[in-house]
């Protein structure tokens, strides 16, 4: 009859498993003959896109039922994007943010504030953690009824089915609570990270650029947070923060479940027992506390030191260019390894750390179990025994029960230390100097509280003497400013490089600290709705956002057709975008790589003016394009003042070299001067005032002399240029572009399915190969064993109390004894290993994955957003540091203990081995249906995490443009739009993470139940099982106590895997860049190149051809056989566009060869090793990159000259002049791009390089000629400046016996100044690719109507040199 009775149990039990599983799965497999629709019906999961936790049942809530619909889409094919739902209204960052900038910051308050915010979800989770650990005592509360029930001789069968019930209650009920808990906890990951992510990207918005400084200054921490240091503080310190937030329940639950735990093992073992125990486990809190201060400073030296590689590796992204010009790849690869050593060794400092605080977890529970039950007998009336109850209650307590606060208390005292460092870094950030509000008279503004239309009543310029630097020291860089802009005019800016023009416009826009006096300008001004911002502002280094042509020049503005086709046509971009594939959607790539310089400038230029402010504030707009181009910018943009036209009434304040051709057309003009490097306005007023003052004033004389140059000391010329351009040209009717097909902007890769196993193969290989991982799988074995052997002699010597014997007690006291120390000694040694493991494997991975993107061809980074790169060589990498091999032996241990745990409920009674099918059927599913969507959602939430990164470095980039239009709001409301984003897809995945928890952890509970009713059975012997008649005591504790494991098996099994695949992501992710194209550098085994070549530098283009891509037209086409002669310098002119750049780019092999090749000295360029022929060829490129360091270092990065050397280069090059912010010393500080520096100063530096390079060579060779490529090496100095450069470029090149240059040099220059190729051997003018006339410049100019005329006539230079 009983053997029947248990059948019918075990049939019930398959019954409710079996309608669990249909229920999971009907929605997936539809009933026979049913057409399934997934594609039709999950186009979306929700029409309405809509959240829908909120719009379902209460059991669906409860069960997480609300997420099958996306999970079942998963299991069909990988999610997009565009399947996720929008997030509720109180989850979306502009929400979340809106409420915390409402809140004033002040110093240390980030914490109190974060909990003011979410005081009431923090309260809701508290509440709902309380009441979780109520239930954590069902386990061991009911084990214990059940064993005190078998060991009653006169048991009953519903003496014990009646504490199995309560089991199986308290076991679904706990699991409710959790799954609650836990999903509210991510759901405060939400908000706290995008009110932190938010605030730290207004705050770079806000904040005073931190200046250069020597070691010794004060303002070194100011000078710490560079840009990769922010991008740092959103990622790495915000997630330290939220890790801290998602635990900080525990600082209110875990008293709770201590004070109840104490209760219950007073019960069990008396007083001294737990005394006992509780006193051996109140040792791991002085441990924790002192490993505690252990991690907090190993953490601290480990973010330093990540930020300095964080760092180096941004800087080396935005000087990618400069790096692979000079071959200096492998100096910054050192640099970069370096760095990467140091954060090794905080690293592993750091896991040893956090290894001490896994094995007081692990091994507390074991001290004090053994404690606590060696006291027990020692004081207690049996002697040395131990009932069962007892035993395996206890053990029941400090597995599952106190083995949770005392996981918690070190991970918490750990992250609270996290949160310190974190929130000091953070508020640290917040405490820099914000820009200055600019004063502002609103008196003609103001009425009656709100403001009017500005256009006619904000003023623009300076009063009181005003003053300025860039904080850090009280020295002025600007001083004793006194003058107004006329409004509605044009106005010229005037003066030597290094006088401030460009500061005087970061004064206006409220840039620089305020000394004295005030800034009158309406950058600041808040603008009633409606109403465009009254600035405009064009840097002299142009900004884009990685968008298309059409956005940035709208950025964020509404489209107007025709204004948006006058200001094509008026900025001269009609021809570009016709020959650009996707015309004005073509994307511009980071940092507009895919463009020319000239392109970039006029989008940038065309961007202020199509914006509907009233002062527009340009920097060198011209300096960039071609003379004809700036002959009809100036014509049909800048002077377009009539009425309906673009300047209308707009005030435009004009920065420039350009003074032949601004110089007529000017309304007002600003002469700069300099003093002990001080900039100052030496003269200001109309051309005719102007003159007038020269006459009267020697110093005002020698201001126009250094800016003008003496040609220009004449009578203003008759008539406007304004009046007749304005007049003669209109806009034609077609001013617009042909439509073309839009570009795609390139995505973050999104693999299907599973990581690979090559990716498997691969982390292994990188940590040591087949033998590392075995040893690595066996410590983990081991480990776990002397666990087990633990549990199974506290079972013997439970056994002993049913036969007493005074020996046979005593042994298995002293085999449980030593079981204690054997787990204790492998468990070290398992985790001592993994962090060997992992730091090998790190290290490896890293110097793989940078060497190959170091290697990677220019054209990978210009397509690339540097935010990709950096999200790989950031967050992956930390990935890959701290979780990967953790992930590993998590998962493996627990595969190990499933086993260990089903072969032990099967031992205790083998009819549950059948039972393993339905669980099986029911399982199965449900892990393949969580593995799918972990897998779709992982991915989506790494590759929606790079915009933010890309967002951020973009931001930073691009700050001053962003804060002079006023688009700071808009910028973060894109921002927080990525955010939520990367939110749409976080939260889901947390949700799929407790969808599984509550479906496993119920099957567990039904798995326990299973358990507890065999044992029922087999307790009061009316069933058969292995033991017998009866179940012995002992072993129905120890498969109790299994069974209670067996959830948290299924749910970390699984939950282990799919984070285990989830951090496999990063190795695959990086593995990806060990696969990335790289420059070729094959050479033929026979193949060497002379250590004087080149010399004499003769050059031959044969049938040359270059495109960018395999679909693109020709960037340069050169059919036949173009020569340059040895020693022959040669000019390359041509439109914006045309092709200069990549001819001058040709010889450094950027891009290969489509057709043909160059042949210098007989060598072909295309076999060449790229090192050799960089590092041979002397360039001096059109954008002077600098790095953050000195002069010194930017000068001679690999250290290969003399400080002679050095000093004889800088002395070539420099002018005391130009060293107005600063003296260009050895030692001088050097910004991040040289933010410390002129543009004039800059490329003095570039150059300097270029000298170097060529006393390197001369000197080297033995006197011999060489190679100089020259690509708009003068853009931006002043004429006067520009003429002692090109004195000083033509001695560099010609040389001479006295020369410290050596002989002269074959030269290519690349020039818009068209002045500087009068006096070179021939020029070359390129149109589309193709050179359309090649001759000596004055000759050609002789000749007439040509091309090469055409552009000098523009340019204003035919008249003095034919």
């Amino acid at each position: 009859m009983f053997p029947i009775i248990n059948l019918a149990v075990f049939t019930a039990l398959c019954g409710i498993t079996g309608y669990i599983s249909f229920q999971v799965s009907s929605s997936a497999n539809p009933p026979f003959g049913a057409t399934n629709q997934t594609s039709t019906r999950y186009s979306r999961v929700s029409d309405s896109g809509s959240w829908p936790e909120y719009s379902v049942d209460i059991f669906s809530r409860i069960s997480f039922a609300w997420m099958d619909d996306l999970i079942v889409l998963a299991t069909s094919r990988p999610l997009l994007a565009s399947d996720l739902w929008n997030l509720d209204e109180h989850d979306k960052g502009e929400y979340i943010y809106s409420k915390f900038s409402r809140n004033a910051y002040v110093k240390g308050s980030l914490l109190k504030l974060l909990i003011r915010l979410n005081y009431k979800i923090l309260a809701y989770e508290y509440g709902i953690s309380l009441i979780d650990h109520v239930f954590i005592f069902g386990g061991p509360f009911f084990i214990n009824a059940i064993l005190k029930a078998i060991e009653s001789p006169n048991v009953e069968f519903f003496d014990v089915l009646k504490p199995v019930m309560g089991l199986l209650v308290a076991s679904l009920l706990r699991t409710t609570c959790e799954s609650q808990l836990y999903w509210v906890n991510r759901r405060i990951d939400v908000r706290i990270r995008a009110s932190l992510v938010g605030a730290i990207y207004m705050k770079g918005l806000k904040r005073m650029q931190p200046i250069a400084s020597h070691s010794s200054d004060p303002r070194k921490e100011y000078d710490s947070y560079a840009d990769g240091a922010v991008s740092n503080l959103m990622s790495a310190d915000t997630d330290k923060i939220l890790a801290c937030f998602r635990q900080s329940h525990y600082l209110l639950s875990v008293p709770f479940l201590l004070i109840l735990c104490c209760g219950l093992l007073v019960s069990s073992v008396g007083w001294a027992g737990t005394i006992a125990g509780m006193l051996s486990l109140s040792l791991a809190v002085p441990v924790t506390k002192t490993v505690g201060k252990m991690i907090k400073k190993h953490r601290k030296e480990l973010m330093q030191k990540t930020d300095e590689r964080v760092s180096k590796l941004n800087e080396i992204l935005n000087g990618i260019r400069t790096i692979k010009l000079f071959a200096w790849e492998s100096h910054f690869r050192n640099e970069v390894d370096a760095a990467r050593s140091t954060e090794l060794e905080s690293l592993e400092s750091y896991l040893n750390s956090n290894m001490l605080t896994q094995l007081i977890w692990r091994c507390s529970p074991l001290l004090a179990s053994g404690v606590t039950f060696l006291v027990r007998a020692w004081v207690s009336s049996d002697g040395e025994y131990v009932d069962a109850a007892t035993a395996f209650t206890v053990l029941a307590m400090y597995n599952n029960v106190l083995r949770y606060p005392l996981f918690v208390i070190p991970k918490l005292a750990i992250s609270v230390m996290e949160l310190n460092v974190s929130l000091g870094r953070i508020e640290g950030f917040f405490m820099e100097p914000d820009l200055e509000r600019v004063s502002q008279n609103l008196s003609n503004i103001v009425r009656n509280g709100s403001i009017s239309d500005p256009s006619e009543s904000i003023d623009c310029g300076f009063s009181d003497k005003a003053s300025f630097n860039f904080g850090g020291t009280e020295a002025p860089i600007l001083k004793d400013l006194d003058f107004m802009f006329p409004k509605g005019k044009l106005t010229s800016i005037f003066g030597k490089s290094g006088t401030g023009k460009s500061s005087l416009l970061l004064a206006l826009l409220g840039e620089m600290k305020t000394l004295n006096g005030r800034v009158i300008t309406p950058a600041n001004v808040p603008q009633p709705n409606g109403k465009n911002h009254p600035v405009s502002y064009v840097s002299q280094t142009p900004y884009l956002i990685n968008s298309t042509i059409k956005e940035n020049i709208l950025f964020g503005n509404p489209y107007i057709s025709e204004r948006y086709s006058q200001v094509l046509f008026a900025c001269a971009l009609i021809p570009d975008l016709e020959s650009l594939p996707g015309g004005d959607s073509a994307l511009v790539g980071e940092r507009g790589s895919t463009l020319s310089g000239g392109q970039r400038q006029r989008i940038c230029l065309a961007r202020a003016v199509y914006a509907t402010s009233k002062v527009i504030l340009m920097d060198d707009v011209l300096s960039a394009v071609d003379a004809n181009t700036a002959d009809h910018i100036l014509k049909n943009c800048l002077l377009k003042c009539g009425k309906g036209e673009l300047m209308e009434e707009r005030t435009r304040v004009l920065v420039t070299h350009a003074i032949d051709k601004c110089l007529p057309v000017s309304d007002y003009v600003c002469i700069m001067g300099s003093h002990e490097r001080v900039g100052k306005v030496v003269a200001t007023g109309s051309v005719e005032e102007v003159m007038d003052m020269a006459k009267k004033s020697s110093n005002i004389q020698d201001a126009l002399n250094a800016a003008f140059g003496s040609e220009f000391l004449c009578q203003r010329p008759g008539g406007k240029i304004a009046a007749q351009g304005s007049s003669a040209v209109s806009v034609p009717q077609n001013a617009s572009i042909t439509p073309k097909p839009k570009t795609k902007p390139p995505k973050e890769d999104l693999s299907s399915g599973k990581p690979s196993l090559d990716a498997y193969k691969f982390y292994l290989s990188s940590a040591g190969g087949l033998h590392s991982g075995i040893m690595f799988l066996v410590s983990i074995i081991v480990a776990y064993s002397f666990g087990f052997l633990h549990d199974y002699f506290l079972k013997l010597w439970s056994d002993k109390s049913k036969t007493p014997n005074q020996e046979s007690a005593g042994s298995s006291l002293i085999l449980y004894s030593g079981s204690v120390v054997l787990a204790i000694l492998a468990l070290y040694a398992r985790f001592r290993y993994q962090v060997y493991f992992s730091a090998r494997a790190s290290k490896t991975i890293y110097e793989m994955t940078f060497s190959r993107l170091l290697q990677a061809p220019l054209s990978f980074f210009d397509s690339t957003p540097s935010g990709k790169i950096m999200n790989r060589f950031g967050k992956d990498t930390q990935v890959l540091d701290q979780e990967v091999s953790s992930s590993i032996g998590e998962t493996v241990q627990q595969f190990v203990h499933g086993i260990t745990v089903a072969t032990m409920i099967s031992f205790a009674s083998p009819v549950l081995i059948l039972f393993a099918i339905p669980i099986g059927i029911l399982y199965v599913p449900i892990a393949k249906k969580f593995m799918s969507i972990t897998r779709s959602l992982k991915r989506l939430e790494s590759s929606t995490r790079s915009p933010v990164y890309s967002a951020f470095g973009e931001t930073l980039s691009g700050a001053v443009t962003i804060r002079a239009f006023g688009k700071t709001e808009q910028h973060l409301s894109h921002l927080l739009k990525t955010v939520d984003a990367n939110h749409a897809a976080f939260l889901p995945l947390w949700g799929a993470n407790r969808w599984l928890a509550f479906r496993v952890e119920s099957v567990g509970a039904l798995v326990a139940f299973g358990t507890g009713l065999s044992i029922a059975f087999a307790a009061t012997g009316k069933t058969g099982s292995v033991f017998g008649s009866r179940i012995d005591p002992g072993w129905a504790g120890l498969v109790l106590n299994y069974a209670g494991m067996f959830t948290d098996v299924l749910t970390w099994l699984v939950r282990n895997s799919a984070q285990m695949e989830m951090t496999m992501t990063s190795v695959e992710r990086l593995q990806e860049y060990t696969h990335l194209d790289q420059e070729s550098c094959a050479v033929a085994p026979d193949f060497q190149i002379p250590e004087s070549w080149p010399s004499p530098a003769s050059i031959v283009f044969e049938n040359l051809a270059i495109k960018y891509t395999r679909d693109a037209p020709f960037a340069l086409d050169l059919p036949g056989i173009v020569e340059i002669r040895p020693g022959e310098s040669i000019g390359i002119v041509g439109r914006t566009g045309s092709g200069k750049s990549t001819l001058g780019m040709s010889f450094m092999r950027f891009v290969e060869y489509s057709r043909g090749t160059i042949l210098i000295d007989g060598f072909d360029c295309s076999r060449i090793p790229l090192r050799d022929l960089r590092e041979k060829i002397v360039i001096i490129p059109q954008d002077p990159f600098l790095f953050r360091g000195t002069v010194r270092s930017n000068l001679d990065p690999t250290s290969a000259f003399t400080d002679a050397e050095l000093q004889e280069a800088l002395a070539f090059v420099s002018r005391e002049e130009l060293e107005i912010r600063q003296p260009l010393e050895f030692d001088s500080p050097i910004s991040e791009n040289g933010a410390n520096l002129s543009g004039g100063q800059k490329q003095i530096l570039s150059l300097a390089r270029g000298v170097l390079r060529k006393l390197k060579k001369s000197r080297g060779a033995g006197g011999q000629g060489g190679l100089i490529v020259m690509d708009e090496s003068t853009a931006s100095l002043d004429n006067d400046s520009d003429k002692w450069m090109q004195s000083t470029i033509q001695r560099m090149i010609n040389g001479g016996d006295e020369n410290p240059c050596g002989p002269k040099w074959t030269c290519v220059m690349i020039a818009h100044r068209l002045k500087s190729v009068l006096d070179l051997d021939r020029v070359l003018v390129l149109s589309e690719g193709k050179i359309i006339q090649d001759g000596n410049p004055r000759q050609l100019l002789k000749m007439g109507d040509g091309p090469f005329w055409q552009l000098c006539r523009y340019a204003g230079e035919t008249a003095s040199n034919n």
